[in-house]
């Protein structure tokens, strides 16, 4: 190659040469860019942990398990998430008023929750996003098997007792996987024998009871505080508030 050659070639060296280095100053600002917003990774991006438990998360937490039911209790923060995970069908009940973004199959919706509001989610995969500015408290109860296929038989169950006139019983949420009633059994009143399915408890207020079973007339008295969980099998039985305050609780039924 002769001088001339060489001189009229080096321009296009040196043009390639910037292109090359603007290019990677175009890539480096754009990753940058997404440090900067904070923008999490899609569903897609991240491979799902089998449950919330399996996060190991800081803001959740696991108070309750038995052989069909797990429940968490969530604290998170604004501005932090959870990142994807599976789980069977639940109920979320809310114990503080918030508003969460879910992505759930490269899709984004956003939902607002009032303290006490209870609502369902279908099994399947999804990421939780605050985005508000209030810290989101909520307790999600969730199937992790099926349960007994026991039945009420000629029984009553809780929708079909007379409730005292200082009590009240509301059906909150029912679906193919649960129902969930909310009790406020005021200090004295009892709920008659009645049958109930496998079901978790949530107290809501501290207070104390006697729980009778009728096939065999044993009673205990059982005291419980605001957040105790507990688990009743399937079956009859008769509750007494034998305390001095309103026994007030979440009932998460699991249908067979």
């Amino acid at each position: 190659m002769n001088a001339l050659n060489r001189c009229t070639s080096l321009p296009g060296r040196v043009s390639r040469i910037l292109m090359l280095g603007l290019i990677c100053v175009v890539v480096t600002l754009a990753g940058c860019a997404d440090a900067e917003t904070g923008d999490e990774p899609m569903e897609d991006d991240v491979e799902a942990a089998e449950n919330l438990s399996a996060l190991d998360s800081e803001f959740v937490q696991v108070p309750f398990e038995n052989a069909f039911a797990r429940v968490y209790r969530i604290d998170l923060p604004p501005g932090d998430s959870i990142a994807p995970h599976d789980g069977g069908p639940r109920v979320v009940y809310s114990t503080s008023t918030y508003a969460l973004q879910f992505e759930t199959n490269g899709e984004a919706s956003e939902r607002s929750f009032e303290s006490g509001a209870v609502h369902a989610h279908e099994a399947g995969v999804h990421t939780v996003f605050n985005r508000g500015d209030s810290l989101a408290s909520y307790v999600v109860f969730e199937r992790i098997s099926g349960v007994d296929s026991v039945g009420p038989g000629d029984a009553s169950t809780l929708d079909g007792v007379d409730i005292p006139e200082g009590t009240s019983h509301e059906v909150v949420l029912t679906n193919d996987a649960f129902t969930v009633h909310k009790i406020s059994l005021a200090p004295g009143d009892a709920l008659a024998e009645h049958f109930g399915f496998d079901r978790v408890v949530y107290a809501l207020s501290d207070y104390t009871v006697t729980l009778t079973d009728p096939e065999d007339g044993s009673s205990m008295e059982r005291s419980y505080e605001a957040g105790d969980v507990h688990d009743h099998e399937a079956g009859l039985h008769r509750v007494e508030n034998t305390g001095s305050t309103t026994a007030d609780y979440l009932v998460v039924a699991f249908k067979p």
